[in-house]
Order: structure tokens, then sequence, then C-alpha cells
């Protein structure tokens, strides 16, 4: 069974399954999903229209305090059918090797950051599921990208 998302110009559906914890500020908000193993999904939404790579490089630099020795490519081009930069992302958690996807896009009202992570383990049994939510991704923004990038 699937639930579905839609605030603020995003929508996706993701699993009953998946536990949703939403925080409510007031120049925002952020919804993280929570599967049964160490993988999450988290999608903030930010009013004050940061730009794409200050959204990206202030995730880096937490993710950096945390993770010391990650390693991260840059990526540019179409997330959610938008133009998106973001950061591809490997890391050591507790001795497990994590990947970490972060993409951010301008919405009509606000950037949104879309943070996936997961240990490499569990990504076998929750990938799938991960990158069906991802593919359901819509966001309604200013900046479409054409749709052979997608």
């Amino acid at each position: 069974m699937l639930q579905h998302w839609n605030r603020s110009g995003i929508s996706f559906q993701y699993p009953a399954n998946w536990e949703p914890e939403e925080e409510t500020r007031e120049d925002g908000w952020t919804l993280t999903l929570y599967s049964s193993g160490t993988t999450f999904l988290t999608v903030h939404f930010d009013t004050s229209m940061p730009t794409l790579e200050q959204v990206v490089d202030t995730t880096l630099s937490l993710l950096q305090e945390e993770h010391k020795d990650l390693e991260c490519k840059e990526r540019i081009g179409s997330f959610a059918r938008q133009m998106s930069f973001g950061l591809d992302i490997h890391f050591f958690s507790f001795d497990l090797p994590c990947s970490c996807w972060v993409r951010s896009v301008f919405g009509i009202d606000g950037t949104f950051l879309i943070l996936w992570q997961s240990s490499d383990e569990d990504l076998e049994e929750n990938g799938p599921t991960l990158e069906a939510i991802i593919q359901s991704m819509e966001v309604i923004g200013e900046h479409e990208a054409p749709t052979d990038l997608d």
C-alpha cells in the first residue's frame, strides 16, 4: 500500500510501512521517511529561497562534521523534472560503508533539499523502494528541465 505526499509544490508516493516524521518551521518544513533498516529519505523545504549551491554546501558541511573522511562527487542535471545541483557521497559510519545522495531544486515558493541515505548493506533490500520513491517525485518549479535529462 502506498501513501501520497503533496505539499509546497512537491509530490511523491512512499510505502505505508515507511515511518514519516514531519517538522514545521517558520521558514519551511522537513519530512523524513524512515525504513525499517538504515535507509531514510529527507525532504526539506526552505521559503527563504537559498541558492541550490548554498543548500548543498550547507548539507555537505554538516555531513563533514560527522564523517571526516567522506568522498563526494558533484552532480548537475535533472531531478524531479527540474534542473538540479547535488552530490553523491560515500562514507563509513560505525564501520559500515554508507551512501548518501543530495539534490537541490527550486520550487515556485522555495528551495527543496532532497537527501537519501543508506548503509550499502541495507541498500540491497531498500534500494528498489528508495528508487521508486525518487522516481515518483514531481516538483512544480520555474526551471523545468528538458525531458531528455530525466
